[in-house]
């Protein structure tokens, strides 16, 4: 599935440095930030 967000553009420029630095896309490390959130078993819940 396929979601386009409204991010602050130094947001996403950090957030590339990041995924960059681990070794990962923007894309995965969002997926991962979802997944090992506070509440992962409500987040898995809704798809």
């Amino acid at each position: 599935m396929d979601v386009t967000l409204s991010i602050d553009e130094r947001i996403v420029a950090e957030a590339r440095r990041i995924a960059s630095l681990r070794g990962t896309s923007l894309n995965q490390l969002v997926r991962d930030y979802l997944h090992d959130s506070p509440e992962p078993t409500r987040l898995k819940s809704w798809s």
